[in-house]
C-alpha cells in the first residue's frame, strides 16, 4: 500500500489485514517533504500500532530517535526503551515503562553529554518526570557533582 499526499509526504505500509485495515505485523514508512521520515515494525490492531514494534524517526537536521517496546492504540504503553540521538553529541536514554506515551511507571532515565559528564534520573515516572526516586549528576570521570531526591513529586534532599 503506497500514498502520496498533498502536503508531500509519502506512505508505504507492507504488511497485514483484516476487514481492510492494517492488522497484524507489518513495516510503515513515511517520508516527509522536509527530509525526515519515519520507519516502524512491528504489531498493528485496527490501523494502529498496538503490540510490540520498533519505531525509527530520522529529522531532517540528522538527528535519530528510537523506541523499541510496547504500543497500544498508537502511543507508547508498556514497557521500552527510547534513545534520543542529538546531533551535537549528546544522547538521552529512558528504559522504563510508559503510560499513553508519557513516561510513567518504574524507569531510569539518562543523559551522557558530548563531553562525557552524565545525568541519571532513576525511580517512578508519572505524566514523563521522577515522581519518586534520584536524580544524580556525574562529572566526566564518573564523579558525583550533584544529588537529588524526589518522593511524591516533591525535591526532599
Amino acid at each position: 500500500y503506497e500514498l502520496d499526499y498533498a502536503d508531500g509526504t509519502y506512505l508505504k505500509y507492507n504488511g497485514g489485514w483484516k476487514d481492510g485495515k492494517w492488522s497484524g505485523t507489518g513495516t510503515e514508512e513515511q517520508t516527509y517533504s522536509d527530509g525526515a521520515r519515519t520507519l516502524y515494525e512491528g504489531e498493528y490492531i485496527d490501523d494502529l500500532r498496538s503490540g510490540t514494534g520498533k519505531l525509527t524517526i530520522w529529522s531532517a537536521d540528522g538527528g535519530v530517535d528510537t523506541y523499541e517496546g510496547d504500543w497500544k492504540d498508537n502511543v507508547k504503553h508498556g514497557s521500552g526503551k527510547y534513545v534520543w540521538r542529538e546531533t551535537n553529541g549528546d544522547k538521552t536514554v529512558y528504559n522504563g515503562e510508559w503510560k499513553d506515551g508519557h513516561r510513567s511507571g518504574e524507569g531510569s532515565y539518562k543523559t551522557t553529554y558530548a563531553d562525557g559528564s552524565s545525568f541519571v534520573a532513576k525511580g517512578t515516572f508519572k505524566d514523563s518526570s521522577l515522581y519518586t526516586g534520584k536524580k544524580v549528576w556525574y562529572d566526566k570521570n564518573g564523579k558525583v557533582t550533584d544529588k537529588e531526591n524526589y518522593k511524591n513529586g516533591e525535591h526532599v534532599s
